[in-house]
């Protein structure tokens, strides 16, 4: 495993964020920010993880994303059934994933234009899919067709939510269960943001 740690803000203006697409280890923010991560971009016929870390098996703590946009348009031309995990810091996970002291922004969002079937699309503020939040947040403004969608976490399976909040509003045309997708068990925790 590895260990790194931020020991400055991060400033990714000007740069389309394609994602780190591995990562497994500790990630120490250092109470640090990572602002502008930005990703627009329609992406035919195939799988999609998206986040900081496209897909991870880590611990990440102490980091804020400021001003983070993410935009995708996932088209399906050959009728196929592929699957999206999309969130701010990480996409999907290849293991136990936890975040801690980890934030977004309310001067953030997701959208997402999903179209395969809904139930392989997995959204949410901080993670597409993880195990374990604590003391986290999210603010971003989610826009998702056609997903499943958790404010925190797209998808929990048999995780844990601690003293963690949401306050960003949340549009679904697909399903949404506030907080986190799945059956994550949900502690301490709470939503003040719009449901729609």
């Amino acid at each position: 495993d590895y260990y790194f740690e931020l020991t400055c803000d991060i400033d990714l203006a000007g740069i389309e964020w394609q994602g780190i697409d591995y990562f497994e280890g500790v990630f120490n923010g250092n109470g640090y920010s990572i602002k502008n991560m930005r990703f627009v971009k329609e992406i035919a016929d195939s799988e999609v993880n998206y986040g900081l870390f496209k897909r991870a098996r880590a611990v990440i703590y102490d980091l804020t994303l400021d001003e983070m946009i993410i935009m995708l348009d996932l088209k399906n031309t050959q009728n196929k059934d592929n699957s999206s995990y999309i969130g701010g810091f990480v996409g999907s996970t290849n293991g136990d994933v936890l975040l801690y002291n980890c934030h977004v922004l309310n001067n953030s969002s997701i959208s997402v234009n999903n179209g395969y079937s809904w139930d392989r699309s997995n959204v949410g503020g901080l993670a597409g899919e993880c195990r374990y939040v604590i003391n986290s947040s999210n603010g971003a403004n989610i826009n998702a067709k056609n997903s499943k969608v958790g404010a925190l976490v797209g998808q929990c399976w048999e995780g844990v939510v601690k003293n963690s909040y949401n306050t960003g509003n949340i549009y679904c045309r697909g399903n949404d269960n506030i907080l986190i997708n799945s059956n994550g068990r949900i502690y301490n925790s709470y939503n003040t943001g719009s449901v729609n």
